[in-house]
């Protein structure tokens, strides 16, 4: 068994591959089972799982359901919220969405590095 004690929480690594999380200023612990097994792992792995089980602030907050593999791949590979809507050339490659592709810092393509000497917004 490891611990470590990080700000105000004390996190405890089980070899069961679950984690428990002691609030030092409460006196309930919670516990979490690791999407894979704990043993043998990092952990910072076993951290990442808990934030993900856990958000932070402790209320129950609405999961949206997970976007299918079409809509996934219609989303700006910079900001990966909003869609796809400019096309970049040369390249042509379809990647970013209005507000990324006005980004000064994006002088080349992210898709290919091609330098990119101007922008085309598109509407599907």
């Amino acid at each position: 068994t490891a611990e470590t004690g990080t700000g105000s929480s004390a996190v405890t690594e089980t070899p069961a591959a679950v984690v428990q999380v002691q609030p030092q200023s409460q006196s309930q612990s919670q516990t979490f089972t690791a999407p894979s097994p704990a043993v043998g792992t990092n952990l910072g792995s076993a951290l990442k799982a808990i934030a993900v089980a856990a958000p932070a602030g402790g209320g129950s907050q609405p999961i949206a359901p997970p976007l299918s593999q079409a809509e996934e791949e219609n989303l700006c590979i910079i900001c990966e919220e909003a869609t796809k809507r400019v096309v970049l050339l040369p390249c042509k490659h379809l990647c970013l969405c209005s507000v990324c592709s006005k980004l000064e810092q994006i002088t080349d393509c992210p898709m290919c590095r091609t330098k990119i000497s101007d922008k085309m917004e598109v509407f599907m």
